[in-house]
């Protein structure tokens, strides 16, 4: 009854995947996987940073149910102006990854949702379910939009851990900065990462927990990051409440 009557309120795309999202995923299951899905407003802002043209490649690499990539996809539309580039095109220029199919499924009806009118039998979304940390693709990307889930070390397993080390290495040919970490959390191993995946004039726009400007184990990601860095926005606690 709630949902229907949320519906008829607001009938848009997003409002609908989002009621969709809340009936799959519990909020204490999503918090203990480190799931936090993006907030709208913040996913256009960090979509403006990052996007500058309508030809832009987009990467997302723990995509969610993808208010990121919808954002993505209104920002290259808004730049085409007098180009007028096809639905078809708009979702090829688009990447995004998660670890769990469902919310990929749920990302792939967003994008699909946002031209329907469009939508023929050549249309298809670059989306895939797996562990974006883990991979070996050598794509690279002007743009990187990202809300990297966040665990706790503690809540890591040793092999994951390992894992993501060598994959990481194996991408950057030199050791990572997250072995002088003692207690990263999980969004250290999505930054540094996420970076390498940046083409050279790339612009990346991350969504971080900001406990790492202020303690000692957060020294080595400042450092990191440092070279790469253009603004630091810190967001008042408030504004991600619920």
């Amino acid at each position: 009854h709630n949902a229907k009557e949320g519906i008829k309120k607001n009938s848009s795309l997003l409002n609908y995947v989002s009621l969709i999202t809340a009936d799959i995923y519990n909020k204490e299951e999503m918090h203990s996987t480190g799931k936090i899905m993006s907030d709208q407003v913040l996913s256009d802002i960090l979509a403006s940073f990052t996007i500058n043209a309508h030809t832009a490649s987009v990467l997302d690499p723990c995509c969610g149910d993808g208010n990121l990539l919808v954002s993505a996809y209104q920002r290259k539309k808004y730049l085409q102006h007098d180009v007028q580039y096809t639905h078809n095109q708009i979702l090829n220029d688009i990447t995004g990854i998660d670890i769990d199919p469902n919310l990929i499924q749920l990302s792939a009806f967003k994008l699909i949702g946002q031209d329907l009118n469009s939508v023929d039998s050549e249309t298809q979304t670059n989306l895939s379910a797996h562990d974006f940390i883990l991979s070996d693709d050598d794509n690279a990307y002007d743009a990187v939009v990202m809300n990297p889930p966040y665990l706790r070390n503690e809540d890591l397993s040793a092999k994951d851990k390992e894992n993501w080390l060598d994959s990481i290495e194996s991408t950057c040919e030199n050791e990572s900065f997250i072995r002088k970490v003692s207690q990263p959390n999980q969004y250290y191993y999505f930054i540094e990462k996420a970076i390498k995946k940046l083409s050279d004039n790339g612009v990346g726009a991350f969504i971080l927990m900001s406990k790492f400007l202020n303690n000692k184990d957060g020294a080595p990601l400042k450092r990191y990051l440092l070279p790469y860095l253009e603004a630091v926005i810190h967001y008042p606690p408030s504004f991600f409440e619920g």
